[in-house]
């Protein structure tokens, strides 16, 4: 049933009568239930409702007419029976979205943390050289990420989702799956890591600098730039921190003992929340943030200009450039949701142009940051951190 679907012909089994009109129905509806497998036929003696699932579902499509092929028909329809029933589920169309809205949504996914750290990475493998490698690991990614799409179409597993594990499952077997879970997994806790490490810097100067203004107003230095690599760190934070160390605040008040602590059972509740809607909506303001990042570092670069550069050296690639080739690896990921994020594309002959549109996005973010900010740093190169 799915073959004559994706071929634009019916089978010899079962032949509805109007054929092209099933077509432009099942294009408009759509249905996320995985195991319809390739169709799905409910019949009632005069009916015969037809289901077909690869991601696109008809709504209640029926036919005064009977199959000549009654006995498979009927054989189908038990199959699947515990999966869909057409009498009972009312089946509405999945809510779709431009390709705007699908290109955007995918920078805004694939767009994390690691941007406040592009210029880091420059430091670390050079400017040209790291200009290569983004161009580099971002092609790798989008060619495995459509390869991700291709394969899950060819193997009909849009309906369910038909992310990476399931397909390696359908392609190489349970172990494959069990494996692509694993790496997975690996995946995860190295991003939870560095949020991690993120959060609790950002709560622990955010804390600080309340404290220190709350107790000693007048010991706030405001500095632009710092250096943290420098012997004697001039910045107020440092000095206030010095001068009030005594205090028992900073012995509760620790960046590597208690503020993680403290930032684990903040969040903790926020890990029980049912329903991901609290999640997905504020998701939504990781586009404000990218916005702002950017002009951050625009309102910056325009202060202090373009520093001067030792362009040979920068053109020599570093030997500590896999910080850069590391992080990156992970920066372009999105494979894992990458069928559910397009699954919601109104236009699906267009999902590898507006893939490859996003992707250049992204990788057009990392650099403009990243290069914007290591060009005019106005300190030492090595004092990006």
């Amino acid at each position: 049933m799915y073959e004559w679907y994706r071929e634009g012909r019916p089978s010899t089994a079962v032949v509805p009568a109007n054929f092209n009109a099933v077509r432009e129905m099942i294009e408009a509806y759509r249905h996320v239930t995985y195991r319809e497998i390739e169709a799905c036929l409910r019949i009632d003696q005069s009916q015969i409702g037809l289901i077909l699932r690869e991601r696109l579902v008809a709504k209640k499509l029926c036919n005064r007419w009977i199959p000549h092929n009654v006995t498979k028909a009927q054989e189908m329809a038990r199959i699947h029976s515990k999966f869909l029933s057409i009498h009972d589920e009312k089946l509405e169309p999945i809510k779709t979205q431009n390709s705007l809205v699908t290109i955007f949504a995918i920078w805004n996914t694939i767009m994390g943390s690691s941007l406040l750290a592009m210029a880091w990475g420059f430091q670390k493998s050079g400017l040209i050289p790291g200009m290569f490698l983004h161009a580099f690991i971002a092609g790798i990614c989008l060619y495995t990420a459509q390869t991700i799409l291709k394969i899950s179409d060819s193997q009909g597993s849009y309906g369910n989702g038909g992310d990476v594990p399931e397909l390696c499952k359908a392609l190489l077997g349970k172990w494959a799956e069990i494996l692509a879970k694993i790496f997975s997994l690996i995946v995860l806790i190295g991003a939870n890591i560095v949020y991690w490490i993120l959060m609790s810097n950002f709560l622990y100067n955010s804390v600080d600098f309340i404290y220190g203004y709350i107790v000693a107003p007048d010991e706030i230095d405001n500095r632009t730039v710092i250096c943290p690599k420098e012997e004697f760190n001039r910045t107020g934070m440092v000095s206030l921190t010095s001068a009030i160390k005594p205090s028992n605040f900073y012995a509760v008040w620790n960046l590597y003992t208690t503020v993680p602590l403290f930032l684990a059972v903040l969040m903790f509740p926020f890990l029980n929340f049912k329903s991901p809607t609290f999640f997905t909506k504020f998701n939504s303001l990781g586009a404000a943030s990218v916005c702002y990042m950017i002009a951050f570092v625009i309102v910056k670069a325009s202060n202090w200009g373009i520093q001067e550069i030792n362009w040979l050296e920068e053109l020599h690639i570093k030997p500590t450039f896999q910080a850069l080739s590391g992080m990156l690896a992970l920066s372009y990921f999105i494979h894992n949701i990458i069928v559910s994020v397009m699954r919601s594309n109104r236009q699906q002959q267009h999902n590898v142009r507006d893939l490859s549109i996003a992707y250049c996005l992204v990788l057009f973010t990392y650099v403009f940051v990243g290069t914007i900010f290591y060009v005019s740093f106005p300190l030492s190169k090595s004092c990006i951190e």
